[in-house]
């Protein structure tokens, strides 16, 4: 028989731990082996003749610490029952001591079994606690439930947000879904204004969504470790607010928002911290890696999917607002239009006594004027965005910019029946500019104070200035702008909500324009509006020249031109109506004039009697104006005559090109009869003709 000796070297040698337990639900420890002594990194003296549940308590700060209940439980069966017990996988963290001698639960996984030992009359003498640590399989198996977890969680998340359109929903969404995968107390989205170091935020909790705070908080009241790792784009993990040196002296700002642990996310945009996704609980929480990682990611997916969202919100509103723009120029093209065909009705219908001509006369040259007036707005707009104008730069007295403008819109005022006050500053302002486009700016704000104000309103143009700048405003006590159209009043395409009748006119390019035109001379300009019925206030800013300088160009009169001879003159244009009415205007000027339709035929024409001049479209089929040009200057008989584009190209490369191939001017249509006849005119008298 085997000594008892033998017996207890196979109990201490065991791999698989064990001790032996009193029979009792508080159970005092017996004995121990050496493979418990190894796992729990004790010493035999610290645990024989201790109470099981005093040696190993359960952690009071971990709801999810179930062990010392399940294995009370488990005693008590055995000694219930007599028969052996098997817990199955088993949390059960232990108590250890760090370095410093202070105190920590380490997480542990165990199985264990619990048999009753009897002696020989069966009475229950101990239990034998066999236990065996499985923590690295547990947490292996743990892994791996939780990287398929967060698979599916991120699938499910990459469906939800495909199927939304606005940021905040997205924002939301995610948050709610992250904080129930992770079953804490709140997910906010905190929104951060890094310069004036506030923010407002939006929350999720278990029992619903928050509205956007209104109140703003600063920064500095959680603490600026906080802050600072925040901003470096780090993110942060605080598993304990009240214990955390960083957070500890500002624990009331975290206990106002019930926060007790906490992991935030930044998100770091043009260099400054942007936003924050903040998870919360109202209790200290053990952040795991896979958990923060999650964080980090769901981050990064909505962050992702909002700013996608917002730039098909800007694509849409931008092409909502092309649409209406372009309707709206169909309705202001098609306006001087109808009273034009009514016209030339007329004029096809019935002999006119001379006064019901001019009547008829006056209609179609004013529409025109109208037609042309807003194919200009469209053709400076496209310019002046695109860069392809050059400023005329010299100084300029501000004083004489706003009376030029003042003129220029005074018929309109007056016609409104309004009052314009002009309040200029008493010193000196001048800035360096370009006289008619800083002309053209104040013009086109006095111009929309004039249209969008009742009859009868008042309008103001004040100028103040100091040191560095020179600043205009125009006010007025008119409509006004809603508040969410005055942060893209400025923009191409963008303006308020206007009635059916449009009775103002215009294609609303003015603002555009004017925003361009103040940023090309280094100024800004920027509106203010309390609103529909309120009025409304813009104001240019320019810099101030440091030293006053003289006003610029005084703006010449009208010169009179003197009458020239009359020329054998070739128009060549392949639309009938437009010929013919050149060849009428020509005529009446007492110009000889051919006409040709087709490019082959004027180059024939020409040759057979060279023109003294020749008007040439430039969109002519099969050979266009350019080419007929180059031919007629390569041929010694047609070589010196005066040669004018004749285009709806007016870009400054057009010219250009014009220029180049050979042509001695270049008129836009529609030329007004004016600028055609003093070409002309110029040209007969070059060489005594």
């Amino acid at each position: 028989m085997l000594r008892a000796s033998v017996f207890q070297s196979v109990f201490m040698q065991s791999p698989i731990g064990e001790y032996l337990l009193s029979p009792s639900e508080d159970p005092v420890i017996l004995a121990v082996n050496d493979c418990v002594l190894r796992s729990a990194g004790r010493s035999r003296e610290s645990l024989v003749g201790q109470r099981l549940f005093a040696a190993f308590p359960g952690n009071p700060d971990d709801p999810g610490d179930t062990g010392v209940p399940a294995l009370r439980s488990s005693l008590a069966r055995v000694i219930a029952t007599g028969l052996s017990d098997t817990l199955p996988l088993q949390r059960y963290p232990i108590r250890t001591t760090r370095p410093d001698g202070s105190e920590d639960f380490e997480e542990r996984y165990w199985r264990a079994i619990n048999i009753p030992i009897h002696d020989a009359e069966g009475r229950l003498v101990c239990i034998a606690h066999r236990t065996e640590d499985v923590t690295d399989q547990a947490r292996v198996a743990d892994a791996l439930r939780s990287s398929t977890d967060r698979q599916t969680f991120q699938l499910n998340l990459a469906d939800a947000l495909h199927e939304l359109e606005s940021p905040e929903e997205i924002a939301l969404t995610a948050s709610a879904m992250l904080g129930e995968q992770l079953g804490i107390t709140r997910v906010t989205y905190v929104e951060v204004d890094d310069v004036s170091s506030t923010f407002v935020q939006r929350h999720w909790e278990p029992r619903g969504s928050e509205p956007l705070s209104t109140e703003r908080r600063r920064l500095d009241e959680f603490g600026p470790e906080v802050i600072a790792t925040l901003r470096a784009g780090v993110p942060l993990v605080i598993r304990d607010v009240e214990q955390d040196p960083r957070t500890a002296p500002h624990k009331a700002a975290y206990a106002s928002l019930g926060v007790r642990s906490n992991v935030a996310i930044p998100l770091i945009k043009g260099g400054h911290l942007g936003m924050v996704l903040s998870l919360q609980h109202d209790q200290p929480r053990d952040w795991t890696d896979a958990e923060i990682g999650l964080a980090v990611d769901v981050a990064a997916r909505t962050w992702s999917a909002a700013e996608n969202a917002r730039a098909q919100m800007e694509l849409r509103d931008a092409s909502r607002r092309k649409d209406e723009f372009l309707a709206m120029l169909a309705h202001e093209l098609r306006n001087p239009l109808a009273p034009i065909s009514t016209a030339a009705e007329l004029l096809s219908l019935q002999p006119m006594d001379e006064g019901r001509l001019q009547r008829t006369a006056a209609i179609i040259t004013r529409q025109v004027r109208h037609m042309t007036g807003l194919v200009d707005d469209l053709l400076d707009v496209s310019r002046v965005t695109r860069g392809l104008v050059n400023l005329e730069e010299s100084p300029q007295d501000m004083k004489t910019i706003v009376g030029n403008a003042a003129e220029q819109v005074r018929p309109l005022i007056e016609m409104q029946g309004h009052q314009l006050t002009l309040a200029l500053a008493p010193v000196p302002a001048h800035v360096l500019g370009d006289g008619k486009r800083m002309v053209q700016v104040l013009s086109n704000l006095l111009n929309n104070a004039a249209k969008y104000t009742p009859p009868g309103g008042h309008i103001q143009l004040v100028t103040e200035v100091d040191e560095a700048r020179v600043c205009v405003h125009v006010k007025d006590d008119g409509i006004g702008i809603p508040k969410d159209v005055q942060p893209r009043i400025f923009e191409l395409f963008a303006q308020a909500e206007r009635t059916p009748d449009r009775s103002q006119g215009g294609l609303g390019l003015g603002l555009a324009l004017v925003r361009s035109l103040v940023e090309l001379h280094g100024g800004t300009v920027s509106v203010a509006s309390d609103g529909p019925g309120k009025g409304s206030c813009f104001t240019v800013t320019l810099p101030r020249l440091p030293e006053p300088a003289g006003s610029g160009q005084p703006a010449s009169g009208p010169v009179p031109r003197p009458k020239g001879r009359a020329l054998d003159v070739l128009v060549v244009d392949d639309n009938r109506d437009a010929a013919e009415t050149l060849q009428l205007l020509l005529e009446s000027a007492g110009h000889r004039v051919r006409i040709e339709h087709d490019p082959f035929r004027a180059l024939e024409a020409a040759v057979a009697q060279p023109p003294q001049a020749a008007i040439i479209d430039i969109g002519l089929p099969a050979m266009d104006g350019y080419e007929l040009v180059q031919r007629l200057r390569a041929r010694p008989d047609t070589a010196d005559g005066v040669y004018i584009a004749l285009t709806g190209y007016g870009q400054a490369a057009d010219r250009a090109k014009a220029r180049d191939a050979g042509f001695d001017a270049h008129l836009v249509k529609p030329a007004t009869p004016d600028d055609i006849l003093a070409l002309l005119e110029r040209s007969s008298r070059v060489d005594g003709r």
